[in-house]
């Protein structure tokens, strides 16, 4: 697992040197570095690392500490100081409090809804519709 992660940060273009190094704060607060766009990409895709890693987290499951411990640990950091990165941003969203006043959402300019969602058997959807 360790060789298949160090083989795509070095296809994101990150030197052997910085391999080895910790993320620093410098590496986590900037937007555009390799590092946290791959840490920020795993955590979206299927199959779900976010959702191994929620269910490991609910149940206490030592068992996944060595898999999944460092990428909590990385995506940890990244959020940490996503506040950081945001600002970095050329298209960085604004946040309620900026736009706050321009309308009778107050705080809640701006805001959008995200879902997620998964591929579901027709059956299923039509039983759903019954």
């Amino acid at each position: 697992m360790l060789e298949t992660f160090r083989k795509l940060l070095l296809y994101l273009g990150l030197s052997q040197k910085a391999l080895n190094e910790p993320l620093s704060d410098q590496i986590c607060e900037d937007p555009n570095s390799p590092e946290v766009q791959l840490i920020l990409y795993l955590n979206s895709i299927e199959p779900s690392f976010y959702d191994d890693l929620n269910e490991a987290s609910k149940n206490m499951d030592q068992a996944k500490v060595k898999t999944l411990g460092p990428f909590a640990m990385a995506l940890y950091a990244v959020l940490q100081k996503g506040w950081k990165a945001e600002a970095k941003r050329d298209n960085a969203l604004k946040r309620g409090d900026q736009l706050k006043g321009r309308d009778q959402l107050g705080c809640f300019s701006g805001s959008f809804l995200l879902f997620r969602g998964a591929l579901m058997k027709k059956e299923w959807v039509e039983d759903w519709k019954k």
